[in-house]
């Protein structure tokens, strides 16, 4: 086992001056930097504003660093070097009554000083890479959505997304993003990645309006019902009392308390007296009763996410504690020290890795859906119940609803914190240094004193050097979004 969480003391003599992208002038003069592109949505006015999101919010706002496109080519100049590592906006006259007076595309950071393309197929990337997720992830995700609108997509989308066969998807989404505003735009765009496929109008040459704006106002009803972010589960309040964690009402002596504030106050569901809005689902998602005896999935209504239910039969394949080398299809191949001592092995098949598990899960439609997958980190994390005081059978206190989620893995056999796999790589400053073919990956941890605490740990890849002896094993539990 390779004990190494994530701990670098690196020192670098930096010699010379001046930066790549920049062009200095005399010693006391700063630095400019150039980013340069084309708007290529042909709905698009060519004059179009393009500015440098600094504050990643999707808008050109003032003090940004900005330039008028001229015939959809556009220059960005200046000394802040972030302009490189940040999103690109075009703003540009809105013809629809009652939206803002501006829409805006957007392109995702690439670090690219040229050929940035800015159109609503990026605008889409861009919008799914504010939920966490990567860019590689993000390109991956809507890759699937427009092929599943039965539009044939190039290769290396991001580097092709002007292609003509994009062409009428691209319009259609234009029309779409027209139609946002100041208050819908960041929600719209974070769920539209995801959910594309849902409206066939989008690759008809005609499209559907009246379908398009349909779905604005779904993905606009998901911003109040299930996009919410949910709250910590902190209901109980400190006191001077000796049974403190039975209090729930304010303390004039202790003010301000966490459970004062959020869905937590404002939004209790039930006996759980928490905001955390779960319901459990039978094998084929329907929803039962808060008091059914059996269930498969639990569907978040904050998040819009459903959640697969842990087995506590060591011989299921949905066994709590069931361990997987991670894999992410493009992203991440398993050490094959580590494929040798997943849970496979012992149960003599073939689901060795999370992508395995994911498959089959996919495969046998757990809970009416085809298309479970790793969560991100923020996704997991946003199910943790700070709240919860229920303890395991090792006096650990959990960090999921015990009442929906029964049967909460250990983790790792090397760190039993409650950890399961995500999706979240850690793309930070130490991976440049990082020369043996391992990476950096997120460990969200959901027990004992460690729950709501994140660490970086180092994982081999199947490009590190062979019989080092596995990297890290752990349960997953997978999530879907309910059709």
């Amino acid at each position: 086992m390779k004990q190494t969480l994530l701990c670098m003391a690196i020192s670098v003599a930096l010699v010379g001056c001046g930066g790549s992208g920049g062009s200095g002038g005399s010693d006391n003069q700063a630095p400019t930097y150039s980013v340069s592109g084309e708007v290529t949505s042909n709905n698009v006015a060519q004059q179009a504003q393009v500015c440098a999101d600094l504050n990643q919010n999707f808008r050109c706002d003032s003090g940004e660093p900005a330039s008028t496109a001229s015939s959809g080519s556009f220059t960005l100049t200046s000394t802040d070097k972030n302009i490189l590592t940040s999103p690109l906006v075009a703003a540009f006259d809105n013809d629809v009554a009652g939206a803002a007076a501006k829409a805006s595309l957007v392109a995702p950071a690439r670090k690219l000083e040229t050929g940035n393309d800015i159109n609503a197929i990026t605008t889409v990337i861009a919008g799914l890479i504010s939920t966490g997720v990567t860019l590689e992830q993000a390109t991956e995700l809507v890759v699937n959505e427009i092929q599943r609108l039965g539009v044939p997509v190039p290769a290396a989308l991001l580097d092709n997304s002007d292609d003509a066969g994009l062409a009428t998807v691209d319009a259609n989404l234009v029309g779409l993003l027209k139609q946002l505003n100041d208050n819908n735009r960041e929600t719209v765009l974070a769920s539209l990645g995801l959910t594309l496929a849902v409206a066939p109008s989008l690759a008809q040459a005609s499209s559907d309006n009246g379908e398009i704006t349909a779905l604005i106002a779904q993905l606009e009803q998901l911003e109040t019902e299930t996009v919410a972010l949910n709250d910590t589960g902190v209901y109980r309040y400190f006191s001077d009392s000796s049974a403190s964690e039975d209090v729930i009402e304010p303390q004039p002596d202790y003010p301000g308390q966490d459970a004062e504030h959020g869905l937590d106050a404002s939004d209790p569901q039930g006996q759980s007296k928490a905001g955390f809005k779960l319901v459990k689902l039978d094998k084929d998602g329907n929803e039962l009763a808060a008091d059914a005896s059996e269930w498969r999935c639990v569907l978040d209504k904050r998040s819009g996410l459903m959640w697969e239910v842990k087995s506590d039969v060591s011989s299921d394949l949905q066994y709590k504690d069931r361990l997987f080398a991670l894999q992410i299809d493009g992203h991440f191949s398993p050490y094959a020290d580590d494929l040798a001592e997943a849970g496979c092995q012992q149960a003599g098949d073939s689901i060795c890795t999370t992508a395995d598990y994911a498959k089959q899960l996919s495969t046998d439609q757990l809970c009416g859906s085809d298309r479970w997958r790793l969560p991100t980190g923020n996704e997991f994390y946003n199910l943790l119940n700070l709240g919860v005081t229920e303890t395991n059978s090792n006096d650990d206190v959990m960090a999921l609803s015990t009442a929906l989620f029964p049967h909460q893995s250990l983790g790792s056999p090397d760190v039993e914190q409650g950890s399961v796999w995500t999706n979240s790589l850690s793309y930070n400053a130490y991976s440049a240094y990082q020369t043996d073919g391992s990476v950096q990956y997120n460990l969200v941890s959901s027990m004992g004193s460690y729950r709501g605490y994140i660490e970086t740990i180092e994982l081999y890849t199947s490009d590190s050097a062979a019989d080092q002896g596995y990297s890290y094993l752990f349960p997953t539990r997978l999530v879907a979004t309910k059709d």
